[in-house]
């Protein structure tokens, strides 16, 4: 695993909530360093350290240390991408789990649902993975935890109950959220986040159930797991390359030391992905311009530096090679009214 990361979809519904409790969410990605045209790609990836800071900024600015509760409400399937799609089609909730486990990765690699059973319970833990232990706030645990007993509601046709639910957060002073959203008794201070639930409601045929819509899920579920350390490696230049682009042309070397790895190696990934770390900096460049240059309060001179060009006629030339237009004459066609 080169780094934690989880699915962009997620990181929209945490900004959802945001929004939701009147909080501007421009300042927070600003802040972050999160690029909102990535958030826009639905196969983007969000590094742990970022989506955990913005869980911690969330619960700062709340003030509700149940915050991921509310993230959870605003769940939906495509905030889990295919795996979402493929877990309501299950015919179970065993299948659904099933599913869960073989294809988390998707949702993702923070950790794993480690699933086993005792006399009374099917049991869903999140184990992390050692290097996401010291990062993973609990209020990201607390939402997934949440979200599954919430898709759990929803499949199952008569009135889905728990044993038992288990958190690693203390006992806050205020326990009502957590006892609305679980509806069971609750321990924390626990080794793992967990789900206890009744073996004898785990193999009741779902009325949702789709077998056709399951199948064409998985497979995009397949395609994607098969993709995905390249795709990340892709998401983690374009992150490093925005970051830096303010100090001018992007290097090669420099992006692959931030990343731990040879230069060699990267351009050998890149490779077997069909692309280039200079086609990368250039179709980044090139969206960023088209979306400064909806910005009437920034300047054309200004554009070109946060792009990292070292002269204003650089930009133009690279621009007109996207577009077959120079920054003023695109600028005015197409951006001011």
């Amino acid at each position: 695993m080169n780094s934690a990361t989880t699915i962009a979809g997620w990181t929209l519904t945490a900004l959802a909530a945001l929004e939701k409790n009147g909080i501007d969410t421009g300042p927070v990605l600003a802040a972050l360093d999160i690029d909102p045209i990535l958030l826009k790609e639905p196969d983007s990836r969000i590094p742990l350290e970022v989506s955990s800071k913005l869980m911690e900024k969330a619960v700062e600015l709340t003030g509700d240390e149940s915050f991921g509760l509310q993230v959870a409400r605003l769940a939906r399937p495509t905030s889990w991408h295919a795996l979402g799609y493929s877990m309501l089609a299950s015919k179970s909730i065993r299948e659904c789990f099933e599913r869960l486990e073989k294809y988390g990765r998707i949702f993702s690699t923070v950790g794993y649902p480690l699933i086993h059973e005792d006399d009374n319970n099917y049991i869903a833990e999140l184990q992390l993975y050692p290097v996401a232990e010291s990062l993973v706030q609990n209020s990201q645990l607390e939402a997934v935890l949440a979200s599954l007993v919430i898709t759990c509601r929803h499949l199952y046709p008569q009135e889905f109950c728990l044993n038992k639910v288990t958190l690693p957060r203390p006992k806050p002073a205020d326990t009502s959220n957590y006892e609305y959203m679980f509806k069971c008794p609750i321990e924390y201070d626990k080794a793992r986040a967990s789900l206890y639930i009744p073996l004898e409601l785990v193999d009741t045929e779902l009325p949702s159930a789709n077998l056709t819509l399951a199948r064409a899920n998985d497979r995009i579920c397949e395609e994607y797991i098969a993709d995905m350390e390249e795709t990340d490696i892709t998401i983690l230049i374009r992150q490093h390359v925005l970051k830096s682009l303010h100090k001018g042309e992007p290097q090669l070397n420099e992006i692959a030391i931030k990343l731990n790895q040879s230069t060699r190696s990267l351009q050998r990934k890149l490779s077997d992905k069909n692309t280039s770390f200079k086609l990368i900096v250039d179709n980044l460049r090139k969206e960023l311009a088209l979306d400064y240059l909806k910005q009437p309060q920034m300047s054309l001179g200004d554009i070109s530096f946060r792009l990292g060009f070292s002269q204003l006629s650089n930009f133009s030339r690279s621009f007109k090679r996207w577009t077959g237009q120079v920054p003023s004459e695109y600028r005015k066609l197409h951006c001011l009214k």
